[in-house]
């Protein structure tokens, strides 16, 4: 099945362990857009952990030049990416994000 739009929302940074792994979803989940298809991803930027319940887990170090060379090469064009600093990061007792990150790409038409 084939969708006009796809959204990930805070996930792949923590989900995948390492850059290929994150390069590999990116390709999995452009298989599931139509040509032409629209992707919105909202994630977080040079974050290596968050805290949550007490607990503390690892996130993936990506920042938006990245996310662009893999969106690139996963034939996405039409590539918006908007970056947001963090405001008060050294209150921030919960990661270490330096911003949050929109992107906006269309899955190129074959």
């Amino acid at each position: 099945m084939d969708f006009d739009v796809v959204t990930i929302s805070f996930c792949l940074e923590v989900a995948c362990p390492d850059r290929e792994t994150y390069s590999a979803a990116v390709r999995n989940i452009t298989r599931l857009l139509k040509p032409g298809g629209t992707l919105a991803l909202a994630g977080v930027t040079n974050q290596t952990f968050y805290s949550f319940g007490g607990y503390k887990f690892f996130t993936l170090h990506i920042d938006s030049s990245f996310m662009r060379e893999v969106f690139e090469k996963a034939g996405y064009v039409d590539i918006n990416i908007k970056s947001f600093p963090a405001t008060n990061p050294e209150n921030n007792t919960v990661s270490d994000c330096d911003g949050l990150v929109v992107l906006h790409a269309r899955k190129a038409e074959i």
